[in-house]
């Protein structure tokens, strides 16, 4: 369980990418398990970076989907955004 605890904090932080995370809990089947049923009511998150033309390709994808799915999504950018933006407007 203590190794479990110190790959979950590995995975919690910035150490690795989305798909090192995603290939990590693959390699590791029973952590992932015990991660999910542990930690589950956890808030997760990552740094996702884009290039300009990933971001294109989001937009597509946004811009195809229908209202009902694009929505939640695009509300939460912008929510990121504002506070991003809050954020850099009080430096």
């Amino acid at each position: 369980m203590e190794q479990f605890q110190t790959w979950a904090e590995m995975v919690r932080s910035d150490q690795m990418s989305s798909l090192q995370v995603d290939q990590f809990m693959a390699d590791h089947p029973a952590f992932a398990a015990w991660y999910r049923r542990e930690k589950s009511g956890q808030p997760m998150t990552f740094r996702i970076e884009l290039t300009q033309e990933q971001l294109s390709v989001v937009n597509q994808a946004l811009v195809a989907l229908p209202y009902k799915y694009a929505a939640p999504v695009i509300n939460a950018i912008n929510t990121q955004l504002v506070k991003t933006n809050g954020d850099n407007d009080a430096e």
